[in-house]
């Protein structure tokens, strides 16, 4: 049972306006230009004029937009700048993948296959 990944970029766009941390995956060119998926995450950062639609993990950023910074700015640049990446993203909404976080955390429970914090 694989997740649910959406490429709706409004959605992810709102989601994010919301202020919600995203899980996601993109692609880039690994050394020899070998195409390589990895996971990340999508948040906006700041307010107001100053903001930053950021992606990226582990120090490395794959994407930073700031929409004050860009003239040519539009939500559809924006999306459009998500296509080029391949960005998939999973809608924390999706019922699908809430069946799955809850799945998962029930069997971590039942197999106490976790550590108490």
């Amino acid at each position: 049972m694989g997740y649910l990944g959406s490429r709706d970029y409004p959605r992810l766009k709102q989601l994010l306006d919301e202020g919600n941390v995203i899980v996601c995956f993109v692609d880039y060119n690994f050394s020899d230009n070998i195409k390589c998926r990895d996971i990340a995450c999508a948040k906006k950062l700041g307010c107001g004029e100053n903001v930053e639609y950021s992606v990226g993990v582990r120090g490395i950023g794959y994407s930073s937009v700031y929409p004050c910074w860009n003239k040519r700015f539009t939500d559809q640049w924006l999306y459009d700048h998500w296509e080029y990446l391949n960005l998939e993203f999973i809608d924390i909404d999706s019922s699908r993948n809430t069946i799955e976080i809850k799945t998962t955390y029930i069997n971590l429970i039942k197999t106490k296959n976790y550590e108490k914090v």
